[in-house]
């Protein structure tokens, strides 16, 4: 049967139409290359998945594995499919630390899936460098604290709207980020002067502080 569609919906379709992969011509194509099929599938084609299609989610996740082994950077939203294996209730069921040896750079925008738990276990598994953290709801100044404490390689943070962050979060990201050179806080209230002064006292590498109120 032939399909017009991205080379996505395509491959979703044929994965789909046959309910094994090993059934899919493309099924050589290595995880990296399905990880950004997945990822770019419109939300529409998202919306007809339940979660009775536990094939597809062994394979998701399985993908996913692979790929974080590797990954330095990552780039993460809602929107993502990848998003789900981050909460804590998937983690809790795997019962072991995501894998991310080499990632050192972590974005993440409007995640409301990831939890100050999900973003523990990246801080105790990765190498981190930079983090930005934009409008993630269930991110607290309790899992940004954690990050401060466990990665101290970290030489970009940048917040957007982390209402529960405070200058205690600053004091410890001075005490165990030595090599922190890039600060940018944006709609976080409760960060103040005294957080700020923190940082500088702290942090002899810092090149760069934005703060926005």
């Amino acid at each position: 049967r032939r399909v017009h569609g991205t080379l996505s919906e395509c491959l979703f379709f044929f994965a789909m139409r046959r309910r094994s992969l090993a059934k899919v011509q493309a099924h050589r194509l290595p995880d990296v290359l399905w990880v950004h099929v997945l990822r770019w599938l419109p939300q529409w084609v998202w919306a007809t998945v339940t979660t009775t299609a536990l094939w597809l989610r062994r394979l998701m996740y399985r993908m996913w594995i692979s790929t974080l082994n590797a990954l330095t950077h990552y780039e993460l939203t809602d929107t993502d499919p990848f998003a789900v294996f981050f909460s804590d209730a998937i983690l809790d069921k795997l019962g072991a630390v995501i894998p991310c040896p080499r990632l050192g750079s972590l974005w993440l925008w409007r995640c409301r899936s990831i939890t100050d738990g999900g973003l523990g276990h990246i801080a105790r598994s990765s190498p981190l460098q930079e983090l930005r953290v934009a409008r993630c709801p269930h991110i607290t100044e309790v899992g940004l604290t954690a990050v401060a404490r466990r990665c101290p390689l970290l030489h970009t943070l940048c917040l957007e709207r982390c209402l529960s962050a405070t200058d205690a979060l600053l004091e410890e990201v001075a005490e165990h980020c030595p090599r922190l050179e890039y600060l940018d806080i944006y709609d976080c209230p409760h960060i103040t002067g005294s957080g700020l002064a923190a940082i500088g006292r702290g942090c002899s590498r810092l090149t760069s502080v934005s703060v926005h109120w």
